[in-house]
């Protein structure tokens, strides 16, 4: 499992953010079609991911587009939970 946390830089969560693990070997694990966002505590969640690394970019809707306002790196232990916190410099629509 992957859980991800987005704070602004005073530790508040951030809810609304596009969540997107990207896995260092390319093609290994992929999150579909499905969209996953961050929640009002500013988690999102991932079950059934292998272990491995990942960058995790996290997306603010800017506009029609969405740009990357924080990415950090966390690695996913086997049989284990990965855990990530990544403070957000631009709060989301800012």
């Amino acid at each position: 499992m992957l859980v991800v946390r987005a704070v602004d830089k005073d530790g508040k969560p951030i809810e609304g953010l596009s969540c997107d693990p990207k896995p260092d070997i390319p093609g290994a694990w992929g999150s579909g079609d499905i969209g996953y966002g961050t929640a009002i505590d500013g988690r999102c969640r991932f079950e059934n991911v292998p272990a491995m690394g990942y960058w995790v970019e996290l997306s603010a809707q800017a506009g029609e587009d969405w740009r990357v306002v924080g990415r950090k790196r966390v690695v996913v232990p086997p049989n284990g939970v990965g855990r990530v916190t990544i403070v957000v410099a631009t709060p989301a629509g800012g």
